[in-house]
């Protein structure tokens, strides 16, 4: 299978792929949006790039700011198997990335939507 989807991105058939994991049934039910803003992009690009490096973090994106109410810029959905790892999870990013000292968010996942991947000609 390796081979083939390999010999199709080649083609150039396909250019990505990907795949929607049910976090849930793999016991990762703590989950939360973190964000932060950080005004200045290389910083926040910076930031981005490491923090999308850690294991715990599956989703790392910039987005604008919505001033005054939305502050933010720079999101990482973090998944953990307890309340406890997460908050865990969350203080070691801080503390290693050096990101204590900026505004900041935590949205806890309250609900579970559907999951699916893009769909095209629909």
């Amino acid at each position: 299978m390796l081979q083939r989807l390999a010999h199709w991105q080649k083609q150039g058939v396909i250019r990505r792929l990907g795949f929607v994991v049910s976090h849930r049934e793999l016991g990762y039910k703590a989950n939360a949006m973190c964000v932060w803003q950080i005004d200045d992009p290389a910083q926040r690009e910076a930031v981005a790039l490491r923090l999308a490096e850690e294991a715990a973090v599956s989703l790392c994106y910039e987005r604008p700011a919505r001033l005054p109410e939305w502050p933010y810029q720079l999101f990482c959905m973090i998944h953990a198997k307890t309340e406890d790892q997460l908050q865990q999870h969350l203080d070691d990013i801080s503390q290693r990335h050096q990101l204590e000292h900026l505004p900041s968010a935590v949205l806890p996942s309250l609900r579970r939507y559907t999951q699916r991947g893009a769909r095209y000609g629909r």
